[in-house]
């Protein structure tokens, strides 16, 4: 595996604790994260394990201007290499707090959520610099 992998689980293990790794590895790989630019890999990562998969592949066909049913294809990973690594992630960070601004319990757990997704996109925008 590469670097970007490694650090994305060792930031995967900050945010839900060592126990998480398992499922971290396996959202990694049927997000397609691995076919990603470095920092964009991290940050679905995070939304899919704080959204859900199916979210945050949609997240990112909508980043990549595509439908946003369907699977993280070839299309799909192409793109992300072709656009902004940064302008894929702002796309993605605005449609998880659209979505988590519109969850009826957002008022009892909006700190904890906000401050989580600042944190995914802080650590992504610092892997697009280390490893650009």
């Amino acid at each position: 595996m590469n670097s970007s992998y490694e650090q994305a689980l060792a930031y995967s293990s900050q945010e839900d604790g060592p126990e998480a790794r398992a499922f971290a590895e396996e959202c990694w790989r049927e997000l397609g994260c691995e076919g990603l630019p470095p920092g964009v890999d991290y940050f679905l990562l995070d939304a899919g394990m704080q959204a859900g998969k199916v979210s945050a592949v949609s997240w990112l066909r909508l980043s990549v201007q595509m439908e946003p049913s369907g699977p993280p294809d070839q299309t799909v990973l192409g793109l992300s290499w072709l656009l902004s690594a940064r302008e894929i992630i702002h796309a993605i960070e605005v449609l998880r707090r659209r979505r988590a601004k519109a969850d009826p319990l957002w008022p009892s757990f909006s700190s904890a959520m906000s401050n989580r997704i600042t944190r995914a996109k802080g650590r992504a925008l610092k892997m697009v610099q280390v490893y650009a």
